[in-house]
This record gives C-alpha cells, sequence and structure tokens, in this order.
C-alpha cells in the first residue's frame, strides 16, 4: 500500500512540475509579449514625432512656396500691365520672375521634406514583433 501512494503522489509531483513549468513558460511569454508592445509603442511615438517634425517643416515650406509664387504673380500681373504703356519695367519683370522660381524651389524643397511613408518602421517592427510571437507560440 505504502508503494501505491508513493507512485501516485510521484504522479502527483510530477504533475504540478509540469503545470509550474507550464505556468513560468506563460508568464514568460506574456512578460516578453509586454516588452515587445511597449517597445513598439516607444518606436510609434518616437516615429510619429519625426514625422510630425518633417511634415511641419513641409508644410511651412509649401506655405512659403505658395506666397512667393502668388506675390510673383501679382508681379508679373503689374509689370505686364505697366509695359503697355512705357518700356521701363524690366525690374518688376525680373522680380516677379525671381519669386516665381524661389516659389517652384521652395515648393520643391517642401515636397521632398514631406514623409513619403509614414511610420513605416513601426510597422515593419511590429511584423517582426509578431513574427517572433507566432514562432514561440507554435
Amino acid at each position: 500500500m505504502c508503494e501505491a501512494g508513493e507512485g501516485s503522489g510521484g504522479a502527483r509531483r510530477d504533475e504540478r512540475k509540469g503545470q509550474q513549468e507550464s505556468g513560468s513558460i506563460l508568464s514568460e511569454l506574456l512578460t516578453q509579449g509586454r516588452r515587445v508592445a511597449r517597445a513598439g509603442a516607444r518606436r510609434a511615438e518616437e516615429e510619429l514625432r519625426e514625422n510630425a517634425r518633417e511634415a511641419a517643416k513641409g508644410s511651412a515650406l509649401l506655405g512659403a512656396s505658395a506666397w512667393m509664387g502668388m506675390t510673383g504673380l501679382s508681379a508679373l500681373v503689374i509689370a505686364v500691365a505697366m509695359a503697355v504703356p512705357r518700356n521701363p519695367v524690366r525690374g518688376v519683370v525680373c522680380a516677379g520672375l525671381g519669386l516665381l522660381g524661389g516659389s517652384v524651389g521652395l515648393g520643391l524643397w517642401g515636397l521632398k521634406t514631406l514623409p513619403e511613408r509614414p511610420l513605416s518602421e513601426t510597422k515593419q517592427a511590429l511584423k517582426e514583433g509578431a513574427g517572433v510571437l507566432k514562432e514561440h507560440l507554435t
């Protein structure tokens, strides 16, 4: 009888040990999942800040470009209006062309500054993290 009792007690110990190991694996998995989630959130926040800075800079440049373009166009219209009765409007025409050229330059620079693919690094990191978690779960 003692042997039978020891046998069932050993099985219970093995069962508890297996449950403890399963619990520790699950706990480790949850801990890793939290770490990945926090890291993803931090990365997303940093990338959002960077994208916001770039978008603000690009928007400011595009606004300056629009202002210069409108000013240059106004100067050209005035120059054309003044050119009909007289000839000495060369300065106004040059100023208008210069402002239009500056407008085009600032507009192109502003467009290059805007983020092409916002949050691309964060998306990639989250995909990699999800892949790692899937590997651990299977």
